[in-house]
């Protein structure tokens, strides 16, 4: 996931992993890694050979292909789903790279849903932050 929030931690955040893992959750790879190729060509992308052309991943075992997509807040890009094939004989098809959109699309939905939320409990906070100050006022003027 794109996090620009203090320029010691400008990249991409790895927010969660599963399988061989290239990097631990938390970690954060460089805007030169293939999450900003996707983000930068705002598609799909297959690669082969990933880490041979970034040095920003450092696989555990060969990774022969990755698909990797974008997925969006709206319409900007804001993180990307990647899946790795470490076998050399299988090859990712047009039926894995519709399965990883579609999962795309629930991100960015699930993101925007969690946005949501956090302003919705952040609009609540300040809610009762007022209505106990308008309690205590009423309690403590004269009329």
């Amino acid at each position: 996931m794109l996090r620009d929030d203090d320029e010691a931690r400008t990249g991409f955040e790895w927010l969660t992993t599963s399988g061989k893992r290239i990097h631990p959750k938390g970690h954060i790879m460089p805007q030169s890694s293939p999450c900003g190729t996707v983000l930068k060509h705002d598609g799909s992308v297959l690669m082969q050979n990933i880490d041979w052309h970034y040095d920003s991943v450092r696989p555990s075992g060969n990774i022969r292909e990755g698909l990797l997509v974008p997925f969006r807040d709206e319409d900007r890009p804001i993180g990307t789903i990647w899946a790795m094939n470490h076998d050399s004989d299988r090859r990712f098809n047009i039926e894995n790279l519709r399965f990883l959109e579609s999962l795309g699309k629930s991100a960015g939905i699930g993101y925007k849903l969690h946005q949501q939320q956090l302003r919705l409990k952040e609009n609540d906070e300040v809610t009762q932050i007022l209505l106990h100050e308008l309690s205590h006022r009423s309690k403590t003027c004269c009329f």
